[in-house]
């Protein structure tokens, strides 16, 4: 069933999009992506359940604070933000009660007083509604995430003073194909909804908050990396405006198809450059693996298992601990003071290191400070840098 307009007339786009995920992970590995006959509305469809996805986010979500020119990235997208809501009203900011709705990290809280704001309270979803009203909620990001996007608008709703401003930005998919990044990174196991300008604007008119201006930009998420993105920014009104908004994207569509052309034609180099190196190393005694693991890796490896039955892999690794000792075909994920443990242990043998990840420099440059002599990196392409 739809979660935009409750209609049952759902297309599967493209089964490749299931994947492997370890023992004892929250989300299940039957994902399917669905497009509505009815609204246009784009959504993961699993046997993944509301109270799974709230053990995911408890457990394993990794948004956190970030630094250095990653800081600098996301005070200039707050400050865009700002600047959007001053253009429909300049005065709006000075003194006004604002919440900044399911951000994780502290930063538009902190931007926001030193813009004039009185008070700028934060709240995560599912987090108990507080008894304040507001004159703006700012939510960036968050609707992708959320199963129950409308019980969720809902409450947003109730919070916001009559007249209230709500802002919510959301990746786009009419950019997917522009933006594109790497085979189906965009369809991943956290971004559970796909919305448009258009799909996004029923979805707040659904909870009585009604478009007023509509954007279609970008967000930078490091040096490397855009995502497409579509901001609405809505008021709390009986009144209902009509959307007039012109898209400068490609139709929905059009995009999809080009989108999914692009990542199974990804995934297909992907698959050649593993087989090759496997063959390179087959006189030499290696240990294969995968060090980074989540949606791209996971996809990878479903699709490895099916293309080559007999693909071997000896170990998997992450920093990341949350993933230490879960398992992957009943092999142990090993932390990184594991993994660096176990490639000094196997001096003799040569251990190649795949990596099939959206911040696969990062690990690669990680990987290199330690100076393994006999661990062979192998950045598996494409480069998961945005691309036409």
């Amino acid at each position: 069933m739809c979660r935009l307009c409750g209609s049952t007339q759902n297309l599967c786009i493209d089964e490749i999009s299931s994947l492997v995920v370890p023992s004892k992970y929250p989300l299940k590995e039957d994902l399917k992506v669905t497009l509505c006959n009815s609204c246009g509305f784009v959504g993961n469809l699993s046997s993944s359940t509301l109270s799974d996805y709230k053990k995911y986010y408890t457990d394993f979500n990794k948004h956190h604070v970030r630094d250095g020119y990653l800081e600098k990235l996301d005070k200039d997208y707050f400050n865009k933000i700002f600047n959007i809501i001053k253009s429909y009203d300049h005065k709006i900011i000075k003194g006004a009660t604002i919440l900044d709705f399911g951000s994780g990290a502290k930063l538009l809280s902190q931007i926001a007083r030193s813009k004039g704001a009185e008070i700028c309270d934060s709240l995560d979803v599912g987090q108990r509604i507080t008894c304040r009203k507001y004159d703006i909620v700012i939510t960036t990001h968050t609707f992708e995430h959320i199963l129950n996007f409308n019980k969720e608008l809902s409450r947003i709703e109730a919070m916001l003073k009559e007249d209230g401003l709500c802002l919510v930005a959301v990746p786009d998919l009419r950019g997917y194909s522009k933006y594109y990044y790497g085979p189906f990174n965009c369809f991943d196991l956290e971004h559970v909804n796909h919305f448009d300008f258009e799909t996004l604007s029923l979805a707040l008119e659904k909870n009585h908050l009604a478009p007023q201006k509509v954007f279609e930009s970008h967000r930078l998420v490091n040096e490397a990396l855009a995502y497409p993105e579509v901001l609405i920014l809505a008021k709390k009104t009986k009144t209902q405006i009509k959307n007039l908004h012109k898209t400068i994207r490609e139709p929905r569509k059009a995009v999809l198809s080009a989108y999914i052309q692009k990542s199974k034609q990804d995934l297909k180099r992907s698959l050649k450059f593993v087989a090759n190196k496997y063959k390179i190393f087959e006189g030499e005694t290696a240990l294969y693996g995968i060090y980074g693991l989540s949606s791209s890796a996971f996809r990878f490896l479903k699709i490895a298992k099916k293309e080559f039955g007999n693909i071997r892999f000896d170990w998997f690794a992450d920093s990341d601990d949350r993933l230490n000792k879960k398992r992957i075909f009943e092999i142990s994920i090993l932390n990184k003071k594991e993994f660096l443990k176990y490639a000094k242990t196997n001096q003799s043998k040569t251990v190649i290191a795949f990596i099939v990840a959206v911040n696969a420099h990062r690990i690669v440059q990680m990987l290199k400070k330690y100076k393994l002599n006999n661990l062979k990196i192998m950045q598996v392409p494409p480069s998961c840098r945005n691309r036409l």
